[in-house]
């Protein structure tokens, strides 16, 4: 996450709280929960290599679209409490591509090629979220 600033945190939690409860934020945490969940349940690799987009199926790729649409839409905001509601909203039109990939992708496949590069995908998937915010020490999470 960015360097951490308590004013900033304390002035975010209520709204991080309030959008949690909202059908979006539940999107938001489901998404992060499951991409999480997998990613701890891998072999952890010495080295995660460099996406490869020329191995992607379907739902890798839809995935991979999506999430650079929330990159570019992202790359935009300052740190306002506004832009910070929008990031928020933004990530959550992840869990739609996440559910597709993760119901279309075996990412613990026995072709190391492929399980690398899959992995590598979640954890680029992963760092946008924890960009924004330390999800990790949410509350079950």
């Amino acid at each position: 996450p960015p360097e951490l600033d308590i004013w900033r945190v304390i002035e975010r939690a209520p709204l991080l709280q309030a959008f949690l409860e909202t059908p979006e934020g539940n999107d938001l945490l489901q998404g992060y929960r499951r991409l999480t969940h997998i990613l701890q349940s891998l072999p952890q690799e010495e080295v995660i290599p460099p996406l490869s987009p020329s191995l992607f199926t379907a739902p890798e790729q839809t995935l991979y679209q999506a999430l650079g649409i929330v990159q570019q839409a992202t790359s935009s905001l300052g740190e306002s409490i506004t832009d910070f509601q929008k990031h928020l909203t933004l990530l959550a039109t992840l869990r739609s591509p996440l559910d597709a990939f993760f119901e279309g992708v075996l990412v613990a496949c026995p072709e190391a090629t492929l399980r690398r590069n899959r992995q590598a995908l979640l954890e680029v998937v992963r760092s946008c979220y924890e960009h924004l915010c330390a999800f990790a020490y949410l509350e079950g999470s």
